[in-house]
């Protein structure tokens, strides 16, 4: 019977050493990503919850807060793996990272390819890429969204916020100073690419919210004065 209790005991320690683990490699994937701000310490709690809900919201997957199947596979996770990362998994900070895509090339308006993982990304097709419209006014740019009629100079804020955002990316090379150019429509449009959305060159509701920049979000204005 001894050696019952102490088998037992010795696989619920070694559970909760790999949950543990599992726990603090994912707040370090999802912190890498943007979505977790606390501490990585392998402690689960309301923070990490929240963490995994955004990650779910941003990547399309059924919103649980908890760490699914689903939600491992996407964070390059397995099962029975928590050292390394599973298949299609990329280790860095950039914006299109996060929607698994590889490192862009640098000729922007190529179709995008298949990646070589097909196993991760089986229904993701190239597409013929088609040049958007060049917008040339912020009514142009902000057609369709709450933006469209704001004031120029909060149009301005949010696009001097959102060519931050896409510095800190890699997609955006030139000078943040919320002013349209050439540098700013090439990101938006590379943004656009790697994030599946439609690519218009405009900054429309699903990249607005792909950029956390619908105010009351990191990159938008205070959400008073928008309702």
């Amino acid at each position: 019977m001894r050696k019952i209790l102490l088998f037992l005991l010795l696989v619920w320690a070694a559970s909760s050493l790999w949950a543990d683990d599992l726990t603090r490699t994912v707040q370090q994937r999802l912190k890498d990503q943007g979505f977790y701000y606390g501490e990585v310490d392998g402690r689960g709690g309301d923070e990490t919850s929240a963490a995994i809900r955004r990650f779910q919201i941003r990547h399309g997957l059924t919103v649980t807060g908890q760490l699914d199947e689903e939600t491992m596979h996407s964070l390059g996770l397995s099962g029975n793996s928590v050292a390394g990362p599973g298949p299609g998994y990329q280790e860095s900070d950039s914006f299109h990272d996060r929607y698994g895509r590889q490192s862009p090339g640098p000729d922007v308006g190529r179709p995008f390819s298949q990646p070589e993982s097909s196993e991760d990304y089986n229904e993701m097709q190239a597409r013929p890429f088609v040049a958007p419209r060049v917008v040339t006014s912020f009514p142009q740019l902000f057609a369709g969204t709450i933006y469209e009629r704001s004031p120029a100079q909060v149009q301005e804020n949010v696009l001097y916020a959102i060519q931050g955002e896409l510095m800190r990316s890699g997609l955006f090379k030139g000078v943040i100073d919320g002013r349209l150019g050439p540098a700013t429509s090439n990101a938006i449009v590379r943004l656009q690419q790697y994030a599946g959305l439609p690519v218009s060159g405009r900054l429309d509701n699903e990249t607005l919210n792909a950029l956390q920049a619908f105010p009351g979000q990191r990159n938008g204005p205070p959400e008073e004065g928008f309702r």
